[in-house]
């Protein structure tokens, strides 16, 4: 039974895991290097978990990883500093600590087998996104962190352009009605309605090291626009265009798309709707609330 949690991160997941999790406290309280104080924090709250949301993929003006490329100080202070110590003020008073990663430090199918939890990242490594390069040193700051700590029990969930069935400016789908030219490249996303409940089993569980928490298989963004025309908004029109005349014209940074395994979940005994159920079923609910 999971007891008290204690969410670091008021953005779109850190508000949406407190809304459908019970016994939590989503704080305002800001991560820095000062340890004592930190820890103090922790003692006060006394959480028998930690959740760390905490994360830069925008800013303002720019609704995208592109903002990262040139406010790299801050988001390595949001996507890297702040796991860090977080992570480290968790290990000193013995608190579960969960982190939510990204797995955009990948790109392509792994010749279709997918990228396991144990691949070495291939995309972010070169800096060409810098937003792929944070959540690469934050794994590797954990990775360290047990390390030194070897009691530290942390758990990593991989997510990739959450979905959701409310309208939200960082759900995909609220984007992806917003712009007018989509790709057509396959890529594991994860499904937030089901996200929830595979996130308590594993923390219940206490489950330790890196998940792939993505629904199985995978869609494109003009697929997910195909089906909300299809059985949302038949006048919805778009145009489909190449990643090649994206990455040259629309967007500053390089975009991850890829495809994740998701056989360490299904071995958990976490048995995740397919990808293309996940998004009709959030589309459904989407249409009656939006």
């Amino acid at each position: 039974m999971i007891k008290k949690i204690l969410i670091f991160g008021k953005g779109f997941l850190g508000n949406r895991i407190a809304k459908s999790l019970d016994n939590t406290f989503l704080t305002e309280k800001r991560v820095s290097g000062d340890r004592a104080k930190l820890e103090d924090y922790l003692s006060e709250m006394y959480p028998d978990i930690v959740i760390n949301a905490i994360g830069k993929t925008h800013g303002p003006g720019v609704p995208s990883i592109d903002w990262c490329e040139k406010n790299k100080k801050e988001t390595m202070r949001s996507n890297v500093l702040a796991v860090y110590y977080l992570a480290e003020a968790c290990a000193r008073r013995g608190i579960y600590f969960v982190h939510l990663g990204s797995g955009c430090i990948y790109n392509g199918n792994n010749d279709g087998k997918g990228f396991s939890e144990t691949d070495e990242p291939n995309f972010g490594l070169n800096r060409e996104q810098f937003y792929a390069t944070t959540k690469i040193q934050a794994e590797r700051a954990l990775k360290r962190l047990s390390k030194k700590y070897p009691d530290f029990k942390y758990l990593v969930l991989r997510l990739r352009m959450p979905i959701d069935d409310m309208p939200n400016e960082r759900n995909l789908i609220t984007k992806l009605l917003g712009y007018k030219e989509l790709i057509d490249v396959p890529n594991s996303m994860t499904v937030v309605p089901y996200m929830m409940p595979a996130m308590k089993e594993l923390m219940e569980k206490e489950k330790t090291g890196i998940f792939n928490l993505v629904n199985p298989g995978v869609i494109s963004a003009a697929d997910i626009m195909r089906l909300y025309k299809n059985l949302v908004d038949p006048s919805h029109e778009f145009d489909v265009i190449s990643l090649m005349k994206l990455e040259q014209d629309l967007v500053q940074a390089k975009r991850s798309n890829c495809y994740l395994n998701t056989d360490k979940l299904k071995l958990s005994g976490i048995v995740l709707p397919d990808i293309r159920n996940g998004v009709i079923g959030c589309l459904t609910r989407y249409s009656k609330v939006s």
